[in-house]
């Protein structure tokens, strides 16, 4: 058996393993968001690969699995970035609606489908008479776009793979991250820049046409495929077990709530509410879920299921929301206007004037300064 045997059957199992995985977590019923990002940047990772392989084998020699290629891409690159960035701010529970204009991200996906419009449009226009039946020119002008469109491509993953660590670095202590969660996330983060800079190294050389064809017939594309292949074991099957083990830490906090008669939950409620909404309790900047529990005289544990659970929400996006609030209504009152934002901010119980700037944003949409200056024109 041939060395490139080998790898093109690694290539093909990994592709195998991807479809399985993605099908998995696309349909897993915790998470669903989050879950989905991981599958759909799972799937798109397998196609490509089947790609390759199909290619290496001479899968696409028949006319027609040629013309369905060519009118199907099966190279997606470019939505993987930005499913890597929003699976990461899911599990943070920043559900994508929480962003309106997530769908942008998506939109340089665009670019890759040009190939397939080519293609489409040269089959119409010779089946119409529009277009001579000389495809030379139209496949060299694909065959180069598809060259430079890999520069897209890795500034895409790579901005993106950016934009998920510094979320994860700015949420590590104010998030909704576990350990154990964000030690995967932040390993997940690790391999993707290492991929990138692997890439970069092959990438290099390939736009150099007098190097391309002599690059490409030494190494193929195994540099690149062989190490997905392994991603793809690793991304899925980790993926998929945390999945599993959010599933059964959120099925433990339900258990937690069982703990509690009917009358000793209202009485929680009551407690909590009344200590934040008249108490004010969230003014204080060190307010945390043990400050709290003592202030409503349960346990710690307890305190966080019932946010959890009653109000849907974890102890830092529970207390910043009410700090919020109190920050809209004086921006609105006459008597804070000599006051600067940082300072209405501290008042009302923000420590960190970069945590205010970042929870006010994704809560609003808008940056504070631009929130007080639209309740200054009204």
């Amino acid at each position: 058996m041939k060395i490139t045997d080998i790898l093109n059957t690694v290539i093909l199992f990994g592709a195998i393993q991807g479809f399985i995985m993605s099908t998995l977590l696309f349909f897993s019923k915790y998470n669903r968001t989050a879950s989905r990002c991981l599958g759909l940047l799972v799937f798109f990772i397998a196609l490509a690969s089947i790609n390759l392989y199909g290619n290496y084998v001479n899968w696409f020699n028949l006319s027609i699995i040629q013309f369905i290629v060519q009118l199907v891409p099966m190279i997606l690159i470019l939505p993987i970035g930005p499913l890597l960035y929003f699976y990461i701010r899911c599990l943070d529970q920043s559900e994508l609606r929480d962003d309106p204009v997530y769908k942008y991200h998506f939109y340089p996906v665009f670019i890759e489908l040009i190939p397939s419009l080519l293609v489409a449009s040269y089959l119409l226009g010779t089946i119409f008479g529009w277009i001579e039946r000389d495809p030379r020119a139209w496949v060299n002008f694909i065959e180069e776009f598809n060259v430079y469109v890999d520069v897209i491509r890795w500034l895409s993953l790579t901005l993106y793979t950016y934009l998920a660590y510094k979320h994860l670095s700015a949420h590590k202590k104010y998030g909704n991250f576990q350990k154990v969660n964000f030690k995967w996330l932040i390993n997940l983060v690790y391999i993707f820049a290492a991929f990138e800079a692997l890439w970069l190294i092959y990438l290099i050389p390939y736009l150099i046409p007098s190097y391309r064809n002599e690059l490409l017939e030494l190494v193929g594309w195994y540099p690149i495929y062989i190490p997905l292949a392994v991603l793809i074991y690793w991304m899925g099957i980790k993926g998929y077990m945390h999945s599993q083990y959010q599933k059964r830490d959120r099925d433990r906090i339900f258990d937690i709530k069982k703990t509690l008669s009917e009358t000793d939950l209202k009485s929680l409620i009551i407690a909590i509410k009344i200590r934040m909404e008249v108490d004010c309790a969230y003014l204080n900047p060190d307010l945390n879920l043990s400050s709290l529990a003592k202030l409503v005289n349960y346990p710690p544990k307890t305190v966080s299921a019932l946010i959890n659970q009653h109000f849907g929400k974890n102890f830092n996006d529970f207390v910043n929301d009410y700090r919020i609030n109190e920050f809209k209504k004086r921006s609105a009152g006459t008597d804070c206007e000599h006051l600067t934002i940082a300072g209405i901010a501290l008042e009302c119980g923000f420590s960190s004037q970069a945590t205010f700037q970042r929870v006010f944003k994704l809560s609003t949409g808008y940056a504070p300064s631009k929130f007080r200056e639209i309740q200054i024109r009204r």
